[in-house]
């Protein structure tokens, strides 16, 4: 993906946010998505396999906000030195390292997306799976429920809302009103000046390395491209529900995405 393709992505879906917050949105609803990266530094001290339940322990440590207002998109501030020093040294290295971002989105509500086909949860996945260098997709807990048990990851839900969010806001494929989370993992880059062994065209082993300019970290740049992707995927439904069913009425109540 070229720096220009990633710049039409991130216009497009500031576009369509603005658009719909200014005219065509529910009734004191806001829509915002938000990102934020880490690296391995930050996995180690953090614990991010755990995300988003970690949140719930280091939720007096995060600040939206400051995602922001430093070049990491790190909702900690006190991390901020730490990888600035992290990825200087591994720009003297001539090495990468691999991230996690993590995408939540709020103020959605319920209802986006279908059952089977064109799922909101699928949707989500393809669009954040087409950013370049993403190897995996995670919405919500994600493979956290391999180990769990259904009574420890059902999202239960009381006449005050919702008890949790392992599904990251969307179930069966629709969306409960709940956050909208997911995750996805980026690949080191493999463009290094380190020698690495390959081929040449007739098929004999080489030495190659590669010079010019490369990020240390590619997930710092993707950042602003998955809070596009998410924004384009949810405008998207969000438009398919306004044309296919802006006259139902329902008398199901809409339960809060978190109890109090």
């Amino acid at each position: 993906m070229s720096e220009k393709d990633e710049m039409e992505e991130v216009n497009e879906a500031q576009i369509a946010v603005h658009w719909q917050e200014e005219d065509y949105y529910y009734p004191s609803e806001e829509f915002k998505a938000q990102a934020n990266v880490n690296d391995k530094s930050i996995y180690d001290r953090f614990s991010l396999d755990n995300f988003p339940e970690c949140f719930k322990e280091y939720a007096d440590l995060l600040d939206w906000d400051e995602t922001d207002r430093n070049p990491f998109f790190c909702p900690d501030p006190a991390r901020v030195s730490e990888l600035e020093a992290y990825m200087d040294s591994l720009r003297k290295e001539g090495d990468s390292v691999g991230a996690r971002v993590n995408v939540v989105a709020t103020g959605v509500p319920p209802g986006l997306g279908e059952p089977v086909f064109d799922r909101l949860d699928a949707d989500l996945a393809r669009a954040l799976m087409s950013i370049n260098a993403v190897k995996g997709v995670e919405i919500g807990d994600g493979f956290r429920c391999v180990g769990a048990k259904g009574t420890q990851f059902r999202d239960e839900m009381s006449p005050r809302g919702f008890l949790s969010n392992h599904a990251g806001g969307v179930l069966g494929g629709i969306s409960s009103g709940q956050d909208i989370v997911a995750s996805i993992g980026l690949k080191p880059t493999s463009s290094l000046r380190l020698p690495g062994r390959t081929v040449d065209v007739e098929g004999n082993p080489v030495e190659i390395v590669t010079t010019g300019r490369h990020d240390p970290c590619v997930g710092i740049r993707a950042t602003p491209l998955a809070e596009a992707m998410t924004a384009i995927v949810l405008l998207d439904h969000y438009l398919r529900q306004r044309g296919q069913n802006a006259d139902a009425q329902s008398s199901t109540p809409v339960l809060p995405g978190a109890a109090p």
